[in-house]
């Protein structure tokens, strides 16, 4: 029942080394399925998966979750996959929480510099959207500030405010369509 609820109940003879990644991480849904779980945390579930197999792993996700009224946690970089499971997202940069949204108000609108970032990293098969990348972008992030208080994304934010960003810690700033951003911009 839990290999069908997965997809898999053709490979239940099935040694694991005779599967694939993308079928070795369905057993192991199912497996977590078997203890009836309300939540589930997912890290990184996509990444190791080519396109046509981790758009599979995520409709999957996405039929689980309406059937069995799960609640899922997903952690990713793949802007593309938070957009199409979260309803909810948290953007951490550095290990802090910058930004709170619903997906839909992100999508339409990041509010902290970071989380525009993020979202503007995703590739487009567009010619030129490579070299309109600005340096600040592409800067590794260096050292974050000695005060453990200030914005973490302040080396490389091209927004920092002078007198404020270097200054103090970050205001949580709530904006329109529940969106929570921690900046001085």
């Amino acid at each position: 029942e839990l290999l069908d609820m997965v997809g898999l109940s053709q490979k239940k003879e099935h040694y694991p080394s005779q599967l694939s990644g993308g079928q070795q991480q369905r057993v192991a849904i199912a497996r977590a399925l078997a203890m009836r779980p309300k939540i589930m945390l997912f890290d990184e579930v996509t990444s190791a998966l080519d396109t046509v197999v981790a758009a599979a792993m995520l409709d999957l996700l996405a039929e689980l979750r309406r059937e069995l009224d799960l609640s899922l946690v997903f952690i990713s970089h793949d802007t593309a996959a938070v957009r199409a499971i979260c309803d909810e997202v948290a953007v951490l940069y550095s290990g802090r929480l910058v930004e709170t949204a619903p997906g839909e108000a992100l999508r339409r609108r990041p509010h902290h510099p970071y989380t525009d970032l993020l979202l503007a990293s995703s590739p487009e098969l567009r010619k030129g959207w490579l070299e309109e990348r600005r340096a600040s972008d592409l800067a590794e992030p260096g050292a974050p500030p000695a005060d453990a208080k200030l914005c973490r994304f302040l080396t490389r934010c091209p927004m920092r405010v002078p007198g404020a960003c270097d200054v103090a810690a970050p205001p949580e700033r709530t904006f329109a369509g529940g969106v929570q951003a921690l900046c001085h911009h």
